[in-house]
This record gives C-alpha cells, structure tokens and sequence, in this order.
C-alpha cells in the first residue's frame, strides 16, 4: 500500500512539474513552398496564459535560396482560451515584422537570403490560453542572374560593329596622310 501511495504522489509531482504548454509542432516542406503550426498549444496548468515555445527545423529545398514566411494566430469568438500573443517569431535569429497584434497576430519575413540545401530553424514562443493554435505558409524562391533581352544583345553588337568601323576609318585616313 505504502508503495502506491509513493508511485501516485510521484506521479502528481511529475504532473505538476511539468512544463506549462503541451505542444505538437508541425513543418511540412515541398519543392517551392510550405506549411507549419501548432494545433493545439494546450497548457497543462492551471494558470493561463502559458508560455510555449516551439522549435522547427527544415531544409532549403535544392535550387532555391530565397524564402518568405508569413505566420498567424486569431482568437475564436471572445473565448480568451484560444488566444495566443507571439512573443517572438525568428528564423536562423532573424525576427520577423510584427503587422498585426491583438486578438489577431500576424507576422511575416519577406526575402530571407537562405542556402540551398542548408538546415534553417524557426523559433516560435509566446503566451497562449489553455486552447490556442498558429498556423504559417513558407514560399521558397530564387535568384537568377540577368540575362540581357535579344534587342538588348542586337543593340550591344552593333555599337561593338559601329566601333570597328569608327578604327577602321581612322587607321585608313592616317595611311592616307
């Protein structure tokens, strides 16, 4: 009996000890774009808000080095259990621009220069009710070195041919006099 009793104030001590939000992080990554959140940031204890913090990791996608992430969180109705304050939203330490706070939070990170194939990590923490949720898209791009128009190219070798007559002419004047 007496080890029951230790087993179950264990097991309440565990409990009670245990970190304030409860959370199941998600990043789904394809060729040119993404998707991450957290559905369910539930706290479990008693007081609210909770603070969380959620750590994803992806890889820069081959052939691309150029990445805009936009993340967001609203409040359902006036339930104050679903609302969630982001207290910081970075990617590799780079913060992301605050547009919106309040019952809805929304954040983004436009043209973030990334390597290819490279592992990057987005850190999201804040405050959340006992219910809350955020969701973010990520767009991968490229940059690609210029390359000059045909009427560009035609207008570049025919100042490079009128520069070859202009030489022409002079050398031939110069053999005259």
């Amino acid at each position: 009996m007496t080890r029951i009793a230790y087993t179950a104030l264990a097991s309440g001590l565990a409990i009670a000890v245990a970190a304030p939000a409860a959370a199941a992080p998600f990043i789904n990554i394809d060729t040119g774009s993404g998707s991450f959140g957290n559905p369910q940031l539930s706290c479990t204890t008693a007081a609210t808000p909770c603070a969380f913090s959620d750590t994803l990791t992806f890889t820069t996608p081959v052939g691309f080095n150029l990445a805009s992430l936009t993340i967001s969180s609203s409040i359902v109705g006036n339930d104050a259990s679903t609302d969630v304050n982001f207290g910081s939203v970075t990617l590799n330490g780079i913060a992301f621009n605050t547009i919106l706070t309040g019952a809805t939070e929304f954040r983004n990170l436009l043209n973030q220069t990334l390597v290819a194939g490279a592992t990057n990590t987005l850190v999201v923490s804040g405050l959340t009710g006992t219910n809350g949720s955020y969701g973010g898209s990520v767009s991968f791009g490229a940059t690609t070195p210029a390359v000059p128009e045909a009427a560009t190219w035609a207008m570049m070798i025919g100042g490079l041919g009128a520069v070859g007559v202009v030489i022409r002419r002079r050398k031939a004047m110069i053999a005259v006099a």
